[in-house]
């Protein structure tokens, strides 16, 4: 039997500084509480250092009572994790059930030869990975690729050398970065954290900054405002620029590989059958440079791309160039676009019916709290109701062009949606699709209208690929499809 092997000590660090981020909301409160009174008190200040100080070495103490515990071992059929706090648990993972193996490499482990690795399976019902080691030499992930692909060589030769290799052009990279939508979420956490300084912030400091924002001029406002909107653009590209760089997609055999990053290098690993669907997605801005991301549908969370769960297989690619450039890696993709079936032109304005009515509530009840409670700002809220239906309704008109579907062969299909001004092409097999369902309300039978929903496993949930307002005739083709076949 194999001899049990113990984490770096460089682990025990990663532990300690993983549970003090976690646990970082409850030092901003302990602060926050001295603060807001608007004075700091000397006293009050040193003895919520001392108290939160104690909560530290509480946190460090279990983290090292999880380090002396935890052991790991590599044995011949799968590898057994022993882990626990209090009460010791023991995990076995078959290589065989091994989904995607991610490894992570932060700039300051390179020096040492270690790195982190994340080990998940289809059998998950949370968003965590079966195992995590936080520091083990390289050599561990490549003994468990060993056993997970044992047709595969351990030390590839020159012989071996990966069939097909992409690496992202970095002009493509500047222009996805640049193009990034992630640059929202930053500036409103920097107008967030603004807005909330007269909380944070002692009532002089505030008081001090009111007075000398007060004699400022009108264009030097607009450029403390302009200056924030470039600092989180210039925060949200580097962030995409760091993440995606010197990104890497290899083939060999069967296994694709993908690594990206600078300050920690990514790896991950998957097997092409284990994808249950490409998916090709691009922003209507990215649409407009003629880019668009390509993504792995997998059975647990390989990766991730700004917010979805998703194994970026490419960062950025040109649209007219996705499939003649994701095929070498993905055999079953078709060698082009095929002509999809969309809605007919009279039922489109269905889709911007039903975006402006959502947006519709929304203003409406905004316009119901202005006359109840905000008299004075009746007619801004009564622009931005009117800006929200124009919205809603652009929106929805977006997705109707976007909408459509094709049968390959009985294999292959391809459908296509838009929602929140973003295309998704997925390209799916038959033997992937958990479910096909549609549904047709009373109003839509006489029309000849259907909508159709092709269900696929996806992380730890479920993918709801749904085509609404299509012929019935359609989506009767579809069902068909699904059906099983004879395989003579």
């Amino acid at each position: 039997m194999m001899k049990p092997s113990r984490l770096h000590p460089l682990a025990l660090v990663l532990m300690i500084g993983g549970s003090l981020i976690k646990y970082s909301p409850v030092f901003i409160f302990g602060f926050w509480r001295d603060f807001a009174h608007g004075t700091l008190n000397q006293e009050d200040v040193l003895s919520t250092a001392a108290l939160l100080a104690i909560v530290a070495g509480l946190i460090a103490l279990a983290s090292l009572v999880r380090y002396w515990r935890f052991r790991y071992t590599l044995g011949t059929s799968g590898i057994t994790i022993e882990s626990g706090l209090w009460r010791k648990q023991s995990t076995h993972i078959p290589y065989a059930n091994i989904q995607t193996l991610q490894r992570q490499q932060w700039f300051f482990l390179q020096p040492f030869g270690l790195e982190r690795l994340s080990i998940e399976t289809a059998g998950k019902a949370d968003k965590k990975a079966e195992a995590t080691l936080a520091a083990v030499p390289t050599r561990v992930a490549v003994a468990i690729e060993a056993h997970r692909h044992p047709d595969q060589p351990v030390t590839p030769t020159a012989a071996d050398a990966p069939d097909h290799t992409y690496t992202a052009d970095a002009h493509a990279l500047n222009l996805y970065a640049l193009t990034s939508l992630g640059v929202i979420p930053i500036i409103t956490g920097l107008l967030w954290l603004v807005n909330k300084a007269d909380d944070l912030a002692p009532k002089a400091w505030v008081a001090s900054v009111e007075a000398t924002l007060a004699h400022l001029a009108l264009a030097l406002t607009l450029g403390l405002a302009v200056l924030v909107l470039v600092l989180g653009m210039g925060l949200s590209y580097l962030n995409l620029w760091q993440k995606y760089y010197r990104f890497t997609l290899t083939a060999t055999g069967e296994t694709l590989t993908t690594t990206r990053g600078l300050l920690a290098r990514n790896t991950v690993s998957v097997r092409t059958q284990r994808i249950q669907a490409v998916r090709a997605k691009a922003s209507i801005l990215r649409q407009w440079c003629h880019l668009t991301t390509v993504q792995g549908l997998t059975a647990s969370r390989a990766a991730d791309d700004e917010s979805d769960d998703d194994l970026v297989l490419m960062p950025v690619v040109t649209t007219a160039k996705v499939l003649a450039t994701m095929q070498p890696f993905i055999a079953w993709l078709p060698a082009t676009m095929p002509p999809l079936t969309r809605p007919v032109a009279t039922t489109r304005w269905r889709f911007a019916r039903n975006a402006a009515m959502g947006y519709a509530i929304v203003a409406g009840l905004a316009l119901v709290a202005s006359w109840l409670w905000w008299p004075p700002g009746r007619l801004w809220v009564t622009g931005g109701a009117g800006l929200l239906l124009v919205l809603g309704t652009a929106q929805g008109a977006y997705a109707a062009r976007q909408t459509g579907v094709a049968v390959l062969d009985t294999n292959r299909i391809v459908a296509q949606s838009g929602h929140w001004f973003a295309q998704e092409t997925f390209f799916i097999r038959r033997a992937t699709v958990q479910t096909v369902s549609r549904a047709q309300s009373l109003w839509m039978a006489p029309l000849g209208l259907t909508h159709l929903t092709l269900n696929l496993r996806k992380g730890n949930g479920n993918e709801a690929v749904t085509l609404k307002y299509l012929n019935a005739a359609t989506v009767t083709a579809v069902m068909t499809w699904f059906q099983p076949h004879d395989s003579h």
